[in-house]
């Protein structure tokens, strides 16, 4: 068991490839307040039985900043800021699942700020997650929840479900400014919704698989550069007292025209062109 307050690890683990903290099976951590820089993980924690990080800084880090793998137990990260790391700013995978992660700060991050990688239950609320390649990647990470959450200016997609993921909640947040899609789907099932605005992304929301099931409910999604909606079919997409204005091509683009038919009713549509059909060869998504 390992209890450190205003603790400090830097430069470690360059030539042997170690963490500056490592939890390993069955361990134990609780590290509160601190900073651990230029290590070559910031922390790992592999078959933990319980991590709780609060109000630590990693950054720098050759690797990842912090490296969850399961089976783990519980795990807590509150007030966390994870940045300028060379791979993601949190990873989770192997079956770590039921992490909570709480008013984190995970910005400049080579690649995702969190990605949650074949592990249930992982929440993610009151964070901030800026200009990283993608900011949360949810790769069959089955009931994740976002919540209360802005994902900025990230230089790919806001929020990548990816793989299946069944139960993935986006709630009361914001995507903005992300250089592709506020949030991108090409396989799984997720919710969106509770006043989530979705704002000035290349694309608002992009589904590109007919097998994705999504709903989007109660949320603004507006001043898209492109579209609101980029849809390859509909069947699985339902949408709900939705208020789309103000995008620059359309309020939905799709593959075959007439696919966005079904999903008008019950929305408010305040775009110029309500539908636009993709040019297959200049434009499939």
């Amino acid at each position: 068991r390992l209890v450190g307050t205003a603790t400090d690890f830097e430069r470690l683990g360059w030539e042997d490839a170690h963490p500056g903290l490592l939890v390993g099976p069955g361990g134990r951590a609780a590290i509160h307040g601190g900073a651990m820089r230029g290590n070559h993980h910031g922390v790992t924690a592999r078959g933990a039985e319980r991590v709780d990080l609060r109000d630590v800084t990693v950054a720098r880090s050759r690797g990842t900043g912090i490296l969850l793998r399961g089976p783990c137990g519980t795990v807590a990260l509150r007030g966390v800021v994870s940045r300028e790391n060379a791979a993601s700013g949190v990873k989770i995978d192997d079956a770590c699942t039921g992490v909570a992660i709480d008013g984190a700060s995970v910005n400049r991050n080579a690649r995702s700020g969190i990605d949650v990688a074949d592990s249930d239950g992982v929440s993610v609320r009151r964070a901030q997650v800026w200009d990283n390649e993608t900011g949360v990647v949810l790769r069959g990470a089955a009931h994740a929840t976002l919540a209360g959450s802005q994902v900025s200016a990230n230089r790919s997609d806001g929020v990548l479900v990816n793989a299946p993921a069944g139960g993935v909640r986006v709630l009361r947040g914001r995507l903005d400014h992300n250089a592709r899609a506020g949030i991108y789907l090409n396989q799984g099932q997720a919710t969106v919704g509770r006043r989530t605005r979705i704002v000035s992304n290349e694309t608002g929301v992009r589904v590109t698989d007919p097998t994705v099931v999504v709903s989007v409910a109660d949320s603004l999604v507006t001043r898209n550069v492109k579209d609101g909606f980029s849809l390859v079919g509909a069947g699985g997409v339902t949408l709900t007292r939705n208020r789309v204005l103000d995008n620059g091509a359309a309020a939905f683009s799709v593959d075959v025209p007439g696919v966005s038919a079904p999903l008008l009713a019950g929305n408010r549509i305040d775009d110029a062109v309500t539908e636009r059909v993709r040019s297959p060869e200049t434009d499939p998504t």
